[in-house]
């Protein structure tokens, strides 16, 4: 007969990777900014922006947005940088109405 296991907690990539940093990094004034910083994957970047998976990719590789590579070549995003992407975006865009208010005031 099988024996019945207790379900076990399963530990998540960031529980790794916090407990690694912490053994790695004792003292949290030593660690490196952009390791201490929530990744995300392009496509949760893509999803947060409403875009594919493709412009990220294409932001990327122009610049717009900048990102950390890792040894597999994927790329990872800095939660901090998706924000301010975000922030830069809002204020590119233009209410329609208050465009048009312009325009008739110029006119």
């Amino acid at each position: 007969m099988r024996s019945v296991s207790q379900p076990t907690s399963r530990r998540t990539p960031s529980d790794a990777r916090r407990r690694a940093l912490r053994r790695a990094f004792p003292d949290a004034k030593e660690r490196p900014r952009f390791l201490t910083a929530r990744l995300l994957r392009a496509g949760e970047v893509a999803a947060l922006l409403q875009v594919s998976r493709r412009s990220i990719a294409s932001w990327a590789s122009r610049g717009l947005i900048p990102f950390i590579e890792t040894p597999g070549g994927h790329r990872r995003f800095r939660a901090a940088d998706v924000r301010s992407l975000v922030a830069s975006l809002e204020r590119t865009i233009v209410d329609p109405d208050v465009h048009a208010t312009q325009d008739a005031t110029t006119s």
